[in-house]
């Protein structure tokens, strides 16, 4: 898998060096897993593209609570172990369905298939526990365990974002996606919006609940792109 990986980045390398003449855009990722940013290279009369974007990736039984028995307590994730994003490289082929024109409020519209690596990054999530040892000492600054998860009442809140950026691990995956396109290829810039469906697979899971063990994340996502 990290080999397929290397290969693809070197192709992906290739063909930004030869996209001379190609469309770039930046790009903003609504899914129903998460929200990402992203860049697209359009190449071969925008019949191909080639992109990389970064997104952040929930899991479909999240659920946010809260502990009203203490004051000022913030809702955090119930049994959630780890935050989770994921960057992807894609390469993508188009059908064209309808040709659109410059200077026109016709749009192309054509169906992108789209397949490649990526590396799924997680950060450990931690919460503030009061634990239950009598020893005088604060609440624990801990990842979910079976006995947090059992005590709820002892739960103050998810502590800092910032807190277990050290302690980052990854997993190789694949992605691949099915969407419809519609560009506007304006004068002097470029904008496209799509809607698809997106499916992560991770051969060696990607944790992010207590005891999980998902390899597969399937999505839908709408997105915009603005560009030249």
């Amino acid at each position: 898998m990290s080999i397929l990986f290397l290969v693809f980045c070197i192709g992906f390398g290739k063909c930004l060096a030869q996209s001379v003449k190609s469309i770039h855009t930046g790009k903003f990722i609504a899914a129903t897993n998460g929200f990402g940013l992203g860049y697209t290279c359009y190449i071969k009369a925008q019949t191909r593209a080639i992109s990389v974007d970064l997104q952040t990736i929930s899991h479909p039984q999240s659920r946010s609570i809260q502990n009203e028995a203490f004051i000022n307590s913030k809702p955090y994730i119930y049994a959630k172990i780890n935050t989770a994003a994921s960057f992807r490289i894609g390469y993508t082929h188009y059908k064209v369905l309808s040709t659109g024109t410059k200077n026109s409020p016709t749009p192309r519209i054509a169906i992108g298939t789209t397949l490649g690596p990526s590396i799924g990054f997680l950060k450990p999530y931690y919460i503030s526990y009061q634990h239950a040892r009598g020893d005088g000492s604060g609440p624990d600054i801990i990842q979910q365990n079976t006995e947090t998860i059992q005590n709820t009442d002892s739960v103050y809140g998810p502590v800092s974002w910032t807190r277990g950026l050290k302690h980052l691990s990854t997993r190789v995956g694949l992605h691949t996606d099915l969407h419809l396109a519609v560009d506007w290829n304006h004068s002097y810039y470029f904008q496209s919006c799509k809607i698809g469906v997106r499916l992560d697979y991770y051969p060696n899971s990607l944790p992010i609940m207590y005891k999980s063990t998902n390899q597969v994340f399937t999505s839908m996502y709408v997105s915009y792109e603005v560009g030249n």
